[in-house]
């Protein structure tokens, strides 16, 4: 087995930072989350919490097909919030996996499995096709709570 990349990443794969003039904290989790392939929000739930700077807010989404996801909004300040879900975001992942390559002059796509519970230590596999023939496997491993990680392509 040949390693074509190992890198990790400081980039939250289930993370963003979202920010809006709204107060709704619900309708900016479900703005951000339907940006991500495999979460199609059907509803949010956030308590009505004190929105003071680092402020962590634990929210429920629910997706269609009724798919529960947990949800920590750290506030920033300002109207800024780090959401982070309780899953991957595949998207986050792949467009990673991608760049990554990129840099080491391979043209690839990545395809990642959605709905992957964020567990520290927690690996999966994304499949990597970098041209005809050519296919390869990303073990992602999770490094942290926040959902940063790294990937040995094979």
């Amino acid at each position: 087995m040949i390693t074509l990349a190992t890198v990790a990443f400081a980039l939250g794969a289930c993370g963003a930072v979202a920010s809006s003039s709204s107060p709704s904290l619900d309708s900016l989790i479900g703005r951000s989350l339907d940006a991500h392939r495999g979460f199609h929000v059907q509803s949010v739930a956030c308590p009505a919490e004190p929105r003071r700077k680092r402020a962590v807010i634990h929210c429920s989404v629910t997706l269609s097909g009724g798919h529960k996801v947990g949800v920590r909004a750290i506030a920033l300040g300002h109207g800024a919030f780090r959401i982070l879900t309780s899953e991957i975001l595949p998207d986050n992942v792949e467009r990673a996996i991608v760049a990554a390559l990129a840099r080491r002059g391979v043209t690839a796509k990545a395809a990642c499995p959605d709905h992957v519970r964020a567990r520290i230590g927690r690996t999966f596999a994304c499949s990597v096709t970098a041209g005809p023939g050519r296919r390869a496997t990303a073990i992602v491993t999770i490094l942290n709570a926040d959902g940063d990680f790294r990937f040995d392509v094979h």
